[in-house]
């Protein structure tokens, strides 16, 4: 899910989540969920970037700015998107709802 700065630290605003997906049949999908951000930063709502390899889920809680310094959403915003059926395949196996 993209995840859009507001006011405050940390605060982010909940988009619909995204699924894109690298060479190799890697997928990413990016969301926001609440939780606490993994860095220790103090943010309290994170952006979960979920990578998929096969079956193996790999979670990254960290707050939208703390991810944004790691280069994660530059090179996941420059990644083709999924086909609709992959990302609703996708998003099942994360238990993302689709709505």
């Amino acid at each position: 899910m993209q995840a859009r700065k507001t006011a405050g630290v940390g605060a982010v605003t909940l988009l619909e989540p995204r699924v894109k997906v690298a060479p190799q049949s890697v997928f990413y999908a990016l969301r926001t969920r609440y939780g606490t951000c993994a860095s220790g930063c103090g943010a309290s709502q994170t952006c979960v970037a979920e990578i998929v390899f096969g079956i193996e889920i790999v979670e990254w809680d960290l707050c939208s700015a703390c991810l944004s310094r790691t280069g994660f959403l530059e090179y996941f915003n420059s990644l083709p998107s999924a086909t609709p059926r992959e990302a609703e395949e996708i998003k099942i196996l994360l238990g993302i709802s689709i709505s």
